[in-house]
């Protein structure tokens, strides 16, 4: 299997835990796999036949997809959200069970096949679960066997690149895919609803200067671009990102800020986040960054990574837990 480069947050997760890898088997069997899709709901009548434009050439889908194969999670989600489960997805090595949070309540008790993709796309066993359509529209490093994989089935990928289309995008694609287009309006919407009501019921979240970091090796890598998907998360709740972070230079997103500098992560709130918890409470233990106004006056959240994976990358399902999980650790702080 080819390499995968992946960037953000989960290459810097890979800094610590190896490509995010405990890795499992390549062929991890649920034992409550269905044998086709199931769906709670049919595809509108008419959607089909649909076109879909990806970055990596255009598709056509003849009929109503009965086996979706997923190969990564918020294009697992965006299935699941609605109404489709697909008879495999791939494998979140980071995750208890392989499965994150959110997406383990959308399946309600069932496990479709794993597929661990944290080293590159596994197209034979792809093939080996003949599917009528791959979803993979935040697959880092599809491109690598885009060609493969669309000849066994139509490969619905990204509109505009690799981390770039918001999840409201890749929603309404998929959306289009399954013949769930107004489904997938709808869903939006009510993401977007819970959403604009978290941030009503939070006036205190308004203008607040934020800072969130990664803690690897006794380094904050802190987010310091504007588009990232955490950051978008944490605007749309009504956050700015602080000024002097913005202002950091750094790379694929991230400023790397070493003890001495730990005053530059000092924000009306700060967040941290880590793939090993030891990791982040030792930076946190250091007094260069308990001598912080933020955490000397609680107002530094430490955020578990499922939540923090949540924010970073984003589908309806994670967007909804990442409300229910994080909102309530940010009233807190922001008060």
């Amino acid at each position: 299997m080819r390499s995968i480069t992946r960037i953000p947050l989960l290459a810097l997760v890979a800094a610590l835990l190896v490509t995010l890898a405990g890795c499992g088997s390549d062929d991890d069997s649920g034992g409550n796999a269905a044998t086709t899709t199931a769906a709670t709901s049919t595809a509108t009548a008419g959607a089909f036949p649909v076109t879909i434009e990806n970055a990596l050439g255009t598709v056509e889908i003849e009929q109503a997809p009965e086996r979706v194969v997923a190969l990564d999670f918020p294009s697992a989600d965006a299935a699941l959200a609605l109404g489709v489960r697909p008879v495999a997805i791939a494998r979140v090595d980071y995750a208890d069970d392989g499965i994150q949070p959110w997406t383990k309540e959308a399946l309600g008790g069932e496990r479709p096949k794993l597929l661990t993709t944290s080293t590159g796309y596994p197209v034979e066993q792809v093939a080996a679960e003949r599917p009528d359509l791959i979803l993979a529209t935040n697959a880092y490093g599809i491109g690598d066997v885009y060609d493969e994989l669309r000849q066994i089935a139509p490969v619905v990928t990204f509109e505009t690149g690799e981390g770039e289309d918001s999840w409201q995008q890749s929603t309404e694609r998929i959306g289009r895919a399954l013949g769930r287009a107004q489904e997938a309006a709808d869903l939006i919407a009510e993401t977007e609803r819970q959403v604009a009501d978290a941030r009503r019921a939070n006036p205190d979240f308004e203008g607040k200067e934020i800072a969130f970091f990664n803690a690897v090796d006794r380094t904050a890598w802190a987010i310091n671009r504007h588009e990232d998907f955490s950051i978008k998360f944490l605007a749309d709740l009504g956050f700015v990102l602080s000024p002097q972070i913005a202002r950091l230079r750094g790379t694929e997103g991230r400023a790397q800020i070493s003890a001495e500098r730990y005053e530059l992560l000092d924000a009306d709130v700060v967040i941290g986040t880590s793939p090993s918890p030891a990791e982040l409470r030792a930076l946190a233990a250091n007094p260069l960054f308990e001598r912080l106004p933020a955490v000397r006056a609680g107002r530094y959240v430490e955020l578990p990574l499922s939540p923090a994976t949540s924010m970073a990358f984003p589908s309806a399902l994670s967007v909804q837990y990442g409300l229910r999980e994080i909102v309530p650790l940010l009233e807190q702080a922001a008060r």
